[in-house]
């Protein structure tokens, strides 16, 4: 998978999410919650989100692909996703039944960080790799985001259902 390539399918999913937002909700306006609470109970919970753990993560993958060489690449792409998760849960607040949630963010910067951590201790070790090994080695990435976040999600849920109550169970 090239540069130009990474770059590419980042802009897509940026995109397409973008536009699937106002056309989940028919194109009707209404203004949301805003729900900036952050106790721990909120962060444990914000860490069960694995969908947006792995979500990020991958699109965290992607763009450091596409910003490999570049001096501040691991800057450019936490700044990047960031600020485009931002607008995501901006345009929730108007165009869906969602809430900003402050905790969406800490979920979303999880899977971004451990993407880090995966692109250097993987990526950059074997970028040199060539045909199928390279091939391979984005896969590696990915099941390894995919398995860290199931990690996280089942350790963080039974955190939150000590700290929450029994009945917080069913909503993880």
């Amino acid at each position: 998978m090239n540069k130009k390539f990474s770059f590419v399918l980042v802009t897509i999913i940026g995109i397409l999410y973008l536009i699937y937002t106002p056309l989940q909700s028919g194109f009707v306006m209404h203004f949301g919650e805003l729900d900036f609470r952050l106790g721990l109970l909120d962060i444990c919970i914000s860490l069960t989100n694995k969908l947006h753990i792995i979500g990020f993560g991958i699109m965290a993958i992607f763009m450091l692909k596409a910003l490999d060489g570049k001096p501040k690449k691991y800057l450019l792409t936490f700044v990047s996703i960031i600020s485009f998760s931002i607008i995501i849960e901006i345009t929730q607040i108007f165009f869906t039944e969602g809430h900003f949630r402050l905790r969406d963010l800490i979920s979303n910067s999880a899977g971004i960080l451990i993407s880090f951590g995966l692109y250097r201790l993987i990526y950059e070790r074997f970028k040199s790799l060539k045909g199928i090994k390279h091939a391979l080695i984005n896969l590696v990435l990915v099941i390894f985001q995919i398995g860290i976040a199931l990690i996280i999600y089942y350790t963080f849920k039974e955190i939150s259902v000590y700290i929450g109550g029994e009945n917080l169970r069913k909503y993880l």
